[in-house]
């Protein structure tokens, strides 16, 4: 069954807003057979978020294996409540999915080198769940640096890397866009293709308006054109 992981550079870059447009479109497309897992999330936010308004479908306990109260790394959310992540209860949640749903999208918590526990990051979880990777990275002023590093280390963990999603945090020009992500010569740097660009949106997408943005985004490369 076709699945992706959305990642990040780092915390607060834009994934949730990845994977609410790639739910969106495969959801007009297949109701109620996309399934959204958040395997562990501390603090509030995501997880919530997909239950009450993308994936009212799935009941809850699928969509998050575990939860923590203090937006802190994972594994010290995990201390302050005296306990410990459950690194198999989140791949059996993941595979649980895959079973039951035609499609899985996975979104990891922070970046991608963020802990899971202290010995696994997400980059571990994507190569030890063999799971197809984007990364999103923020479009400012750090943009290539952010990259090449998520990418570096992403190939350091064997991890397969689909290519980079760029977020625009603020309305840019394409030519503040440009100077940024220097797109013809970041792949250099990053041996990742660029899968294209999300907008800056105030508001949810209309449906015109979220085809567009999908139709910018190389989906065959994600392996969710066919879907």
């Amino acid at each position: 069954m076709p699945s992706l992981l959305i990642t990040g550079s780092d915390t607060s870059v834009g994934k949730t807003i990845v994977t609410t447009l790639l739910a969106s479109y495969l959801l007009g497309r297949h109701p109620q057979k996309v399934a959204l897992y958040k395997p562990v999330q501390s603090g509030k936010g995501d997880w919530e978020y997909y239950a009450e308004q993308i994936a009212p479908y799935q009941p809850r306990e699928e969509i998050c294996a575990q939860k923590f109260v203090l937006p802190l790394a994972v594994p010290l959310a995990a201390e302050r409540e005296g306990k410990t992540v459950d690194w198999q209860l989140l791949q059996q949640g993941y595979q649980r999915l895959l079973a039951k749903y035609p499609i899985v999208l996975v979104e990891g918590a922070g970046g991608i080198g963020s802990p899971v526990t202290w010995e696994w990051t997400v980059a571990d979880m994507a190569r030890e769940w063999q799971i197809p990777t984007v990364i999103v990275v923020p479009v400012k002023l750090g943009s290539m640096t952010q990259a090449v590093t998520a990418c570096a280390l992403a190939r350091e963990a064997k991890v397969d890397v689909r290519g980079i999603i760029f977020n625009c945090v603020h309305p840019y020009t394409a030519e503040e866009i440009y100077d940024f992500v220097v797109p013809d010569r970041l792949p250099l740097l990053t041996h990742a293709p660029i899968l294209g660009y999300v907008p800056s949106l105030a508001a949810p997408p209309t449906p015109s308006e979220l085809a567009q943005i999908i139709a910018n985004l190389d989906l065959q490369t994600m392996g969710l054109q066919e879907i």
